[in-house]
């Protein structure tokens, strides 16, 4: 968006990248995960295949828009974000809670937000 890559994913195995996560409390889970755990420093890093990205479609497109909008995994949350049932009166509800979230979910809420002119 605006020349900056917001997201970035890799067509080779996440595991070639795996070195590059941090050795930190979810380490253990994202080397046990057949996929990759994606949170926002795992989308930092580029480190997801399109396995991961059709994985996180298929958990957004069966189930629920507001389990998907608190799903673990970010992918999901993003897939989230972007649908039309999504609305103005929940993108504003949102609004304060995205002080927390990270940079990632700050930018694609962003850019909703925008074209519902909720900003």
């Amino acid at each position: 968006m605006d020349g900056k890559e917001i997201i970035k994913g890799c067509y080779w195995n996440n595991w070639c990248k795996a070195h590059l996560f941090p050795k930190d409390d979810r380490y253990p889970l994202r080397m046990k995960m057949e996929f990759a755990y994606m949170d926002d420093t795992a989308i930092q890093l580029g480190v997801f295949d399109q396995r991961c990205f059709y994985c996180a479609f298929h958990e957004f497109d069966n189930q629920s828009i507001e389990k998907s909008l608190i799903s673990e995994d970010i992918l999901v949350r993003i897939f989230a974000l972007l649908d039309r049932r999504v609305g103005k009166r929940r993108l504003l509800k949102m609004k304060d809670g995205m002080e927390n979230e990270g940079e990632t979910i700050q930018c694609f809420y962003a850019i909703r937000a925008a074209a519902e002119n909720v900003i």
